[in-house]
Parts: structure tokens; sequence; C-alpha cells
């Protein structure tokens, strides 16, 4: 993965939420900001350049463990190792979709969050997943060249036997990248497109006592399968963005009042 790609986006990402961030100082003291599954820790690291006391953390065997720019706390995904009321803002950026206990961990986000504290979170968009779908099977097209070349000239398909395990294992690694795999823990690569809509993740947090104060478009197009990567720079893909959809999207919520929470019986959130 081009790591400096990656940061480019997530730093324009950053930059469009920024301004929903409690000020820099606040009661006399800096703003404490949380950032969830930090990965190489880049942003948090912008985040704590601007004058915020930053925490950062993520869960054991990171793929980004080894590319880290900003010290990182490992935790359990769950349960936040922190003492109730001690954090102004919970950040986190195309994370909350890799959450399998999401309920569990909103809770915890609720109650580590300051009584004037707020949450923000940035998650990827129908427009995404779909875009990333389609540019998936150019990706796919070449890696599976890759893959038969290795076979044919590496012995492994072509080897003068009938059946062997090399065969086997290669048309297996070949099958293997026909079709994208989900992105997220719930549903499959056509159900994200439904998983990753505002409206599923407005359920989620209402369902989890959080209150939207307000929720819109980052305004910037890329795809998973890394299209074009830097070769398009992100003022093309500012422009992209309004036809063909932006790939990430924001939510700025607050815990709700203690009982206005709805039940979460009353939402669906297969």
């Amino acid at each position: 993965m081009n790591h400096q790609h990656l940061h480019s986006i997530r730093k324009f990402e950053l930059g469009r939420v920024l301004c929903d961030f409690l000020s820099i100082s606040h009661n006399g003291r800096a703003v404490r900001v949380l950032e969830l599954g930090a990965g190489t820790g880049y942003q948090a690291s912008l985040i704590k350049q601007l004058g915020y006391e930053v925490i950062a953390i993520d869960v054991p065997g990171s793929a980004y463990a080894n590319s880290r720019v900003h010290p990182i706390i490992e935790y359990d995904g769950c349960t936040l190792p922190f003492a109730t009321g001690s954090i102004d803002v919970v950040f986190s950026s195309n994370v909350l979709e890799h959450v399998l206990s999401i309920e569990k961990l909103l809770y915890e986000i609720r109650r580590v969050l300051s009584p004037e504290g707020k949450s923000i979170h940035i998650l990827p968009t129908p427009a995404w997943r779909m875009w990333t779908i389609l540019s998936y099977f150019g990706w796919a097209a070449k890696r599976v060249s890759v893959l038969l070349l290795k076979g044919v000239f590496g012995g492994q398909i072509v080897c003068g036997k009938t059946i062997c395990d090399n065969c086997t294992k290669s048309f297996s690694a070949i099958a293997s990248q026909l079709w994208p795999r989900r992105h997220g823990e719930r549903g499959n690569s056509l159900k994200e497109i439904r998983l990753f809509s505002a409206e599923y993740w407005r359920r989620i947090f209402i369902a989890n006592g959080f209150e939207i104060k307000k929720d819109y478009s980052i305004g910037l197009f890329y795809t998973g399968s890394m299209f074009f990567a830097e070769w398009l720079p992100l003022v093309n893909r500012i422009s992209m963005a309004k036809f063909l959809g932006s790939a990430s999207r924001a939510y700025v919520i607050t815990p709700i009042e203690v009982g206005k929470t709805k039940n979460k019986n009353e939402t669906n959130l297969a």
C-alpha cells in the first residue's frame, strides 16, 4: 500500500472535520482527543501539532504496526482503557465499519466522553463501496494474470501431471481473486452498499444513545482499489466527487441525555 497516497487522503478528510472539534483550549486546559483505530498515527500526529492533547489507540496486530509515526496504545477493540468522562473528543477515521461489537464500543465511547464532549467519525459511503467493486475487476484481472504466469512458467499449473497440490493451490488462489471481499465486519461486498449508507449509521448511533448533531459529505473521490493512486491529484478527486459521489462521510454525534435514549429493540440493526 502506498502510505503517502493514503496519508494525503486522510489529511484532507481530517481537515474537513476539524471545524467540528472543540476549541484547542477548553476550561483553561488543552482539549483531550482520543483517536480510535489510529493506524500509523498520522492523523493523530496532525491533531497533536495543532495543540490538542492526543491519545491514539489501535488493536494488536494492526497492519500499520510497522509504519507508525505517532505513539499508539494497544487495546482489545471494545473496552476503552480510560476513566469515565475523561475524553473531550473521540475521533475515528474509517474504523467503525471494522468493529464487530459496535454496540459495546459505542457504549464505551459514551462512557469516556466528558459532559460537553462529542464524537466525530468518518465512514465509507455506498459510493465508495460501489466504485471499489467496479474498479476491483481491473485490479483482479492484473492479479490473476500474474498468478497464471507464475503457474505456467513456474511449473505450478502445467507440471506434467494430471492433478497435483500445486495445481490445486494455484487454481484456488485465482478463484479467490474473482470477486471482491467485504470491507467491514458485516454482510458481503454487495450488502455493504446498504450498510455504508447514512441512514444505516444514523440508526446505529441513535439506537446506541447518541444524537446526530450533523453529518455531511467529505467531498473526495477514491476507491479501495487505489484507483490511479497518487497519479490522480486531490483537486481532480474533489471534482470527481461531485458526480461520482464522495468516498466518505462525517458524523458528529453527542450522547443523548439519560431518559431520552431510544430502545435498541425499536431499531433493526441487521
